[in-house]
């Protein structure tokens, strides 16, 4: 699913390459060459920027492209599965582990290769599976919500069905009325039509 309405968001550089050769090399907003294992977001007007740069942006509520003669707009997925705040929080291997991409063990393997200390990042991977498990509960509970959602439409269908075959049984069971009341007054008519007769010979 993709964060960016029209665009493409969180590509491997290298891949979005080989579906699009001519793909500019540079970052609009840092100017910076691209690396193949980087991480892009693709616009609507086809400007790249690193995941970083453009995550920053949204940081700052900046909903636009940065190229002065472009200026185009993003528009933000609602229902897309990324959250603009935690991509502006966690480091990109703390990102990967929520994407299911790296492992917590690989994740901080890399983060500590990047320098950063062992303590910090035990501690940001154990914010990460922690909201992990709360997505894992939420999706959950939102597959719950649903099902149960049906079951009360199916329910709802069915009571639907019940009150109309009750308004057609009313409605035969004052066709019956009225046809009874036709017969009582026809009776009524005939006994004192035959009482007329007998009494006046």
């Amino acid at each position: 699913m993709s964060l960016i309405i029209g665009g493409k968001s969180n590509c491997i550089y290298s891949e979005l390459q080989k579906q699009e050769p001519n793909i500019s090399k540079f970052c609009v907003m840092c100017d910076k060459q691209f690396k193949k294992a980087d991480r892009v977001h693709q616009l609507v007007c086809n400007h790249l920027y690193h995941r970083g740069c453009l995550n920053e942006r949204f940081g700052q509520n900046i909903l636009n492209c940065v190229k002065r003669d472009c200026r185009q707009a993003i528009e933000i997925d609602p229902s897309a599965d990324y959250n603009i705040e935690l991509y502006h929080r966690f480091p990109e291997e703390a990102i990967a582990v929520l994407e299911n991409r790296l492992s917590i063990g690989q994740a901080q393997i890399k983060l500590q290769q990047n320098g950063m200390d062992s303590g910090k990042a035990e501690e940001i991977l154990k914010s990460v599976s922690k909201l992990k498990s709360g997505n894992k509960e939420l999706t959950d509970l939102t597959r719950q919500c649903t099902k149960l959602e049906n079951k009360s439409l199916h329910l709802g269908t069915k009571v639907k069905l019940g009150a109309a075959k009750i308004a057609d049984l009313d409605a035969q069971l004052r066709n019956l009325n009225s046809r009874g009341l036709i017969l009582t007054i026809i009776l009524i008519s005939t006994l004192y039509l035959g009482y007329y007769c007998i009494t006046n010979k």
